[in-house]
């Protein structure tokens, strides 16, 4: 499924019956959202690889789109992101995404599940515009926020390794590299002042 949806995504050319402009915003959200929904699941490596590819592919498509209502959809998924929970009056469909996302980050894992090919593909749908500095400039806030210790193990939540793992995914993706020099040594300070961290 998600291979055939990045190749109609891919497509350029490719539109439903009776459609004379390709996609329209609904085609777009339900691709997106359906990403989204399943990069927060899935834990197959290659069926992420493939999700990770289409939730990409769409943002950069929704990007380079003319339609204001096309080109707005990756700030609104970043703003329902686990950074930003307070996105007013989403769809159901948003809603939900949303709550997934939230529910399972709260949970330490190593690479942040799908959470950093999330912000990835929402930082490549402008490259070094506005949303991709705002991403980049939360990201590292929130990375710099001090770490608190909670009395229980399993209560602990540490937005900040979530975001360095957001950062260090924008960071090395190729397609990115003409726009992220300049954030490279204010995210080395970060990575070395967090070796200091007790936790």
């Amino acid at each position: 499924d998600s291979l055939l949806l990045h190749t109609i995504v891919a497509n350029a050319t490719y539109g439903p019956a009776n459609s004379t402009s390709g996609l329209n915003r609904s085609d777009y959200e339900a691709i997106g959202v359906l990403s989204f929904v399943q990069l927060s699941e899935l834990r197959h490596r290659g069926a992420f690889t493939a999700v990770s590819q289409t939730f990409a592919t769409c943002c950069q498509r929704c990007g380079e789109h003319t339609d204001p209502g096309i080109s707005s959809l990756p700030e609104l998924w970043y703003q329902v992101n686990i950074f930003s929970a307070l996105y007013a009056n989403p769809s159901n469909s948003l809603q939900e995404s949303l709550k997934i996302i939230h529910d399972k980050a709260d949970k330490l894992t190593r690479r942040s599940a799908g959470l950093p090919a999330l912000v990835t593909g929402i930082a490549l749908s402008k490259p070094g515009g506005s949303l991709f500095h705002r991403v980049l400039t939360e990201l590292q806030a929130i990375a710099r926020l001090p770490a608190v210790q909670k009395e229980s193990y399993t209560e602990l939540s540490l937005p900040q390794v979530h975001a360095m793992n957001c950062l260090k995914d924008i960071l090395s993706n190729s397609k990115l590299v003409p726009y992220t020099e300049s954030f490279i040594m204010p995210c080395l300070n970060i990575s070395a002042d967090s070796f200091s961290s007790p936790m």
